[in-house]
């Protein structure tokens, strides 16, 4: 179960697979209600929210919504993508159960991210695919012991395998460019 007000990252995936969607409401406080109502009508397994809105800012009550999810026996999922570079989140005392979010808000190298939670449900999580952009090639990787799997590709960055090739950067991207970007916001220089 999801809100449309969703970031994409967090809405396109629940679409594709017919997640339940809960429309916003006229306030926040009303939307939680809309929430609570659904999940008492029929019960999900997991509720999806964003952590903090990328087009307004505003920050859902994260430890309210897992109070009702886990009344309900949902867990919930928060997309911290637009929350973790401007807020600590204490997952165990908001009652948290996943944090996603993606490393380049946090000035991680391009394309690294995390998902962390529960160990019960991401170690019996199935492989899945993963696709990585410079190598032009997916490959399937197991949550549970981040190796590759048996009789696939190898994929990118794994010892014994070439690293590939770095395209050249833009010109506004190289030192001395046109347009060179700030002192410090350039933190994956090759």
């Amino acid at each position: 179960m999801y809100l449309d007000i969703e970031h994409h990252a967090n809405l396109l995936p629940w679409q594709a697979r017919q997640g339940r969607v809960v429309p916003a409401r006229a306030s926040l406080s009303e939307t939680i209600a809309a929430v609570r109502a659904e999940l008492a009508r029929r019960p999900a397994a997991v509720l999806a929210v964003t952590g903090a809105s990328n087009v307004t800012g505003e920050c859902l009550p994260l430890a309210e919504l897992a109070q009702i999810a886990h009344r309900h026996g949902a867990r919930i999922a928060v997309d911290g993508a637009q929350l973790v570079p401007h807020r600590r989140i204490d997952m165990a005392a908001a009652g948290v159960d996943y944090l996603a979010f993606s490393g380049h808000k946090i000035y991680a190298p391009f394309g690294a991210g995390a998902l962390v939670g529960r160990r019960d449900w991401l170690d019996a999580a199935p492989p899945y695919l993963a696709w990585h952009r410079r190598a032009g090639r997916p490959f399937l990787r197991s949550p549970a012991d981040g190796q590759a799997q048996p009789g696939r590709d190898r994929g990118p960055c794994q010892p014994g395998t070439r690293q590939p090739r770095r395209r050249r950067r833009p010109a506004h991207r190289r030192p001395g460019g046109a347009g060179q970007p700030r002192p410090g916001l350039d933190l994956c220089r090759s």
